[in-house]
């Protein structure tokens, strides 16, 4: 496969100048390569990686090219093959026109669409009695490429790496900022246009973190709020409220199994003082709980909707005795 000249064709080759920077690899486009007739050709894995990212890329793989200062900007392509006459090259296969020169030198990435995808698979291999996720997971997978661009993701796919391996949860957006102080569980901040029409609260505002597992609500983080540990992707103790906005995640007493993470969740986020705000009971009965965290134990605060609950202390064997008074 001999090179075209610079300019020409719908492909770039990449040359691999690893740099210990914790990205896939520091790329420098060289030239224009023939086409391949859109499949990917099977080889080795040609290893572009740091000691922070040892994973491998192969044919087939979608990257990202992204000019390191203005990360805003990139294009996504898929790896063909390594170049038979320099092994340290590969090709990638853009789609549209060629890559722009203002992309060079670029930084090499694996894909957004490709690491949330391959993240909520396992996700979905986690909770295999969850009768919602695999729509979910469904849905993202058939997401087009105008909506990826919708939903503005703000984050490169090595950082929706480190958050996951944290806290089993797929950061959209930076999740560390210590001036956020709210938090909505079940909701989102950039909801696709044509879910943002059937919601009667569009959107969250940027002052607001949010964790929901439906990407076209587009949260902050994509994850199972009680179910695994998404808390964890937050910093402890920097929260004023926590509020869980249209979902009842303790609706029955077998409902406890599912969400071992619910009262600690609280317990990381919350400051002292803090509140964390949630319904309990089955749909039509349920009752709002406003639980405030003093020290490492939480008491019913005066807002909590039955008054006769006010002052006590709010533990899970507390809670699962009124679900059950709740459910008769």
């Amino acid at each position: 496969m001999e090179p075209m000249p610079p300019g020409r064709g719908d492909k770039g080759e990449i040359e691999d100048r690893v740099t210990g920077t914790g990205v896939l690899g520091s790329a420098v486009l060289v030239s224009g390569a023939t086409a391949l007739g859109g499949r990917a050709v099977e080889h080795e894995p040609q290893v572009l990686a740091t000691p922070e990212d040892p994973r491998t890329l192969r044919a087939g793989d979608r990257v990202r090219v992204v000019n390191p200062t203005w990360r805003l900007y990139g294009r996504t392509g898929v790896i063909t093959k390594p170049s038979e006459s320099k092994p340290e090259k590969i090709y990638v296969a853009f789609q549209g026109e060629a890559l722009p020169n203002r992309f060079l030198p670029a930084d090499l990435e694996f894909d957004i669409r490709d690491t949330a995808v391959r993240l909520y698979g396992e996700i979905m291999k986690k909770h295999p009695g969850n009768r919602f996720v695999p729509g979910l997971y469904e849905f993202l997978k058939s997401l087009t490429d105008e909506q990826w661009a919708q939903l503005r993701i703000g984050v490169p796919p090595r950082y929706i790496d480190h958050i996951w391996q944290v806290s089993g949860g797929i950061a959209l957006r930076h999740t560390q900022d210590p001036s956020i102080k709210k938090m909505v569980i079940a909701c989102g901040n950039s909801p696709l246009p044509e879910r943002a029409a059937k919601l009667s609260h569009p959107k969250h505002t940027p002052d607001t973190y949010t964790i929901d597992p439906e990407i076209d609500l587009g949260p902050t983080l994509l994850g199972l709020y009680g179910s695994d540990p998404v808390h964890l992707a937050f910093l402890p103790g920097n929260f004023d409220v926590v509020f869980i906005e249209g979902l009842t995640l303790l609706d029955t007493v077998a409902s406890f199994t599912k969400v071992p993470f619910f009262l600690e969740g609280f317990r990381h986020l919350l400051r002292d003082g803090g509140m964390a705000a949630f319904p309990i009971g089955p749909n039509g009965k349920t009752v709002m709980v406003w639980a405030i965290k003093k020290g490492e134990s939480f008491l019913a605060g005066d807002y909590t909707e039955r008054e006769d609950w006010r002052g006590a202390e709010v533990t899970p064997e507390w809670l699962m005795t009124k679900v059950a008074e709740i459910n008769g």
